[in-house]
């Protein structure tokens, strides 16, 4: 057998792999900042279940006063009649707004939100004497020109009209509800 020159020499030409570098910061330090994130996040969440928990057991503790609507009509046209000095606009504006608000809740008429030409026909659906909707007729299209027009009142007309409020509500109250 002829002995291999190429097997006895050392290679030279060919190096060994360079062993591996870190690059970037310290991997401790980055494992620290990570789980430091993830430790500020979850106590924010456990503090924000906490609060929202906390709200939902004192909604349900607290009793919900519900002021029929005749009250809340009554109350408010009583304030209102100890500002009847006060400028016409403004009452007419306020006192349109407690009926409005009155005939909303009492016969669920959308009349918060309609201008008086369209809540004029709804009071076709509902069972009101003649005498009652023809004075709510009356109100409403006379109040009309002093909130929008700026047209004087004199002050008894502003009584007759929160006058007439009253009565309208007094009027139409359902009789289960204590009236």
């Amino acid at each position: 057998m002829v002995p291999n020159k190429a097997a006895s020499t050392p290679l030279t030409d060919i190096h060994d792999i360079k062993p591996l570098e870190r690059i970037g910061g310290e991997p401790l330090l980055l494992h620290y900042i990570f789980y430091g994130a993830m430790g500020i996040i979850l106590v924010g969440l456990i503090i924000m279940l906490f609060l929202i928990f906390k709200n939902r057991s004192r909604k349900k503790t607290e009793p919900m006063v519900r002021i029929p609507p005749h009250e809340a009509a009554l109350t408010a046209v009583n304030a209102l009649s100890k500002r009847i000095d006060g400028e016409a606009r403004t009452f007419y504006f306020d006192l349109s707004a407690i009926l409005r608000g009155y005939v909303h809740h009492r016969f669920n008429i959308g009349s918060l939100e309609m201008t008086t030409e369209e809540l004029l026909p709804c009071f076709g659906t509902i069972h009101l004497g003649r005498n009652l909707k023809a004075g709510l007729r009356n109100f409403l299209m006379s109040s009309d020109p002093v909130k929008f027009a700026g047209h004087p009142a004199s002050k008894e007309k502003m009584q007759s009209d929160l006058l007439f409020v009253k009565n309208f509500v007094e009027q139409t109250t359902p009789l289960n509800d204590g009236g």
